[in-house]
């Protein structure tokens, strides 16, 4: 799952409590309508419209996403001081000692209450209640999870613009630009436990199983009504929206010319795949998925091959990337067996793994207020195609084809897009044109319309 699939569901399950609905069974006809949606698609050649997205969408896209993971970093960050909040008047905490208040019943009936000297574990167990500032007075968490969020942004950022550097040779700068995060985490981790102090970590169930306390197979029966299932296809139609789109401007992102790649594209098939993974997530209650432009971008950036330097100083020029499927590969077989080294994940604390969320991102709020907005927080996949659309027509009519060109690519017709042609490989953009091109361009935009003028005037 991405950012933009994350608000989504976050959407759906305020949609279904809203209406008082099951969340999983309808979600579960949500993705045997996206399945529906995406099957028509793939029949229909409709991936061949990505020659339609240029850069503009692409970096619009891409940066809907980096804001989603810094708002959701200061989203935990303002959760971790709501739950251990900074403690403004600390005389008061030294003053207000804790004790346990036991009450108890004799058999007069009359209430009793007995105050303990024990630890607030032991006073819940007890059945007493915790009463005094200290019971619960976390001295400097707040502020000190802070620091780790920004000091795992500030380590991991300046990791990353390491490969910049003119320190040691360019392939151990790669080499440690490439670790960067993992180098952030592990150092901050060990901070943190070295300080001592009882910051929140991640929460891992201890086995694998779901969360919740149900079967791994979703009842997809278990709904109110059966009308909740035609329902089910009208937000279905939109989260479509928002898979294609995302599947497809992170193709093209990757796919771009300046990455130099050799190898075919196979957008239909990637659809497909999508299909079929989202009919298996629905069955299995799990996260749909879908390329990450994020990580799909790291991941490129980590293959990039390079010139090697002769002289000092000199800058190492782009030659291209390693196109093999193994490290992708090797990847998710760690994900895999990092289900079973849930002990040492735990030890990561929730605010390094916030810094991390903040480095992923961007400081720009664009295309970002729609999701709050709850009367139409559904429709925001819809701003993804408008988006299209405005490069299309509008921008057309405010920019000169030069300005156009210098700025993003030459948009094609809808008619070359969707030819028989084009489709038989990659949808690709054509160049941009030239100055001479241009020129000619214009020239001829000038005839017609004096021509027109004189029909007119005739």
């Amino acid at each position: 799952a991405t950012g933009p699939t994350l608000i989504f569901e976050k959407i759906l399950y305020d949609f279904c409590t809203q209406h008082h609905w099951s969340f999983l069974p309808f979600r579960f006809w949500v993705g045997v309508g996206i399945a529906t949606y995406l099957l028509i698609l793939i029949i229909t050649d409709a991936s061949a419209l990505v020659g339609l997205i240029t850069r503009f969408t692409e970096e619009a896209f891409a940066t809907l996403i980096s804001v989603v993971f810094i708002i959701q970093a200061f989203q935990k960050l303002y959760e971790i001081g709501y739950e251990a909040p900074i403690t403004i008047h600390p005389e008061e905490v030294l003053q207000s000692t804790c004790h346990c208040r036991l009450d108890s019943i004799n058999a007069n009936g009359t209430t009793i209450s007995k105050n303990l000297s024990v630890g607030v574990t032991r006073c819940i167990d007890l059945g007493g209640t915790p009463e005094g500032l200290q019971c619960f007075f976390k001295p400097d968490v707040y502020m000190f999870s802070v620091l780790l969020t920004f000091g795992t942004f500030t380590i991991a950022y300046a990791l990353h613009k390491f490969r910049d550097s003119r320190f040691f040779s360019s392939k151990i700068r790669n080499t440690i630009s490439d670790f960067g995060v993992l180098i952030a985490i592990i150092l901050m981790t060990l901070l943190t436990h070295t300080i001592g102090l009882e910051v929140p970590s991640l929460k891992v169930p201890s086995s694998l199983r779901p969360t919740l306390d149900r079967s791994w197979i979703i009842d997809p029966f278990d709904i109110e009504s059966p009308f909740v299932i035609l329902i089910a296809f009208l937000p279905a139609a939109f989260y479509t929206i928002l898979i294609v789109m995302d599947q497809q401007i992170t193709a093209v992102i990757v796919n771009r010319k300046d990455n130099k790649l050799k190898k075919g594209y196979g957008y239909h098939l990637d659809l497909l795949v999508i299909m079929v993974l989202v009919l298996i997530c629905s069955v299995l209650g799990l996260p749909f998925y879908v390329a990450a432009t994020v990580l799909s971008v790291m991941h490129i950036d980590s293959l990039k091959v390079e010139s090697p330097c002769a002289a000092p100083g000199e800058k190492p020029q782009f030659l291209g990337v390693r196109e093999q499927r193994l490290t992708a590969l090797l990847a998710h077989v760690i994900i895999l067996c990092s289900v079973f080294f849930t002990s040492l994940i735990k030890l990561v604390p929730l605010p390094v793994l916030t810094g991390i969320f903040l480095f992923m991102g961007v400081v720009i709020v664009a295309l970002f207020v729609v999701k709050y907005t709850s009367t139409i927080s559904m429709i925001f996949p819809l701003m993804l195609v408008v988006m299209v659309i405005l490069r299309m027509y509008l921008l057309e009519r405010i920019f000169t084809q030069k300005e156009l060109v210098a700025l993003d690519d030459i948009v094609p017709s809808f008619s070359a897009v969707m030819s028989p042609s084009s489709k038989r490989g990659h949808p690709r953009r054509p160049p941009p044109p030239n100055e001479e091109e241009l020129q000619t361009l214009k020239a001829k935009r000038q005839r017609n319309g004096s021509s027109r003028h004189d029909s007119v005037r005739n």
